[in-house]
């Protein structure tokens, strides 16, 4: 093989590999600095499931503030919420009223609780605080 040869294969490779390193983290730079905006201040990694699971919309960053602001909670867990149609305003209602009662915040159970179409806040108000999910399917069945 010829210098040229060599030279523009090199060139060749170099040139996809640009292409495919850019395809790559490019939405995932773009997304942080979009959750940047939003208050958050996320990893690589975290950026990097969020694009992966295509979870990018602002009314979601926004809801993962206001959640994290509240108490933290896995971005993995945040995105199988809402990939399962979760309500992120009712999940904030049922936090807020666990932790004006001073009481523990399980997010698995309101998650649980918020899918199966109940209101949080309510329930938890009702169950004075001891939220589990036995106590509150009795709740509704007075």
């Amino acid at each position: 093989m010829k210098i040229d040869s060599i030279i523009l294969i090199a060139v060749f490779v170099l040139f996809f590999s640009a292409i495919l390193l850019i395809v790559y983290f490019v939405p995932v730079i773009f997304t942080r600095i979009k959750a940047k905006k939003y208050g958050l201040n996320l990893s690589i990694a975290q950026t990097k499931v969020l694009v992966r699971n295509h979870a990018v919309k602002s009314g979601f960053l926004e809801n993962v503030n206001t959640i994290w602001n509240i108490e933290y909670v896995s971005i993995e867990k945040l995105i199988n919420h809402y990939h399962a149609g979760g309500n992120f305003i009712n999940i904030i209602k049922g936090m807020n009223e666990l932790k004006r009662q001073n009481k523990s915040i399980d997010f698995q159970i309101l998650s649980v609780l918020d899918l199966a179409g109940m209101d949080l806040e309510i329930e938890i108000e009702k169950a004075k605080g001891n939220i589990n999910i036995m106590t509150l399917n009795n709740n509704n069945n007075r």
